[in-house]
């Protein structure tokens, strides 16, 4: 399977992703925390469908997944996704082998269907809960 990205576009999704995966080791998410940047939740006070993937992210980077699927069910799943697109993106630049195991197409479109499956399921236990 062909990547359609250019390689600057590639280079600057694996930084951004290796930044955010950084900072899920530090920082210190909380549903105590009344800080959000969400503005629905701002504006509404009612949950928005991604609310609790900052805590589901750091989460799984304390190695606690129950919490992480506790926090947002689709959470883990981008987690992993994100790790394993830094990590092996490192690897490859590091081995100079850039087809150092590759995912098939059909692991990656029935991961992304998974993915979307959860989500959908999960927005509409989010708009239930706004009844």
């Amino acid at each position: 399977m062909h990547n359609r990205y250019p390689i600057e576009s590639r280079g600057a999704l694996w930084v951004g992703l290796l930044i955010l995966w950084g900072a899920t080791f530090v920082y210190e998410a909380s549903p105590l925390n009344e800080q959000t940047i969400c503005l629905w939740k701002r504006w509404t006070t009612l949950n928005c469908a991604g609310c609790g993937l900052t805590r589901s992210f750091c989460a799984m980077s304390k190695i606690n997944i129950l919490g992480a699927f506790n926090a947002h069910p689709v959470g883990p799943f981008l987690y992993v996704a994100m790790a394993w697109y830094v990590t092996m993106g490192a690897v490859r630049k590091a081995t100079g082998r850039s087809n150092l195991l590759p995912l098939s197409g059909t692991v990656i479109h029935t991961f992304w269907i998974m993915v979307a499956i959860v989500f959908a399921l999960h927005l509409g236990q989010t708009l239930l809960s706004w009844a």
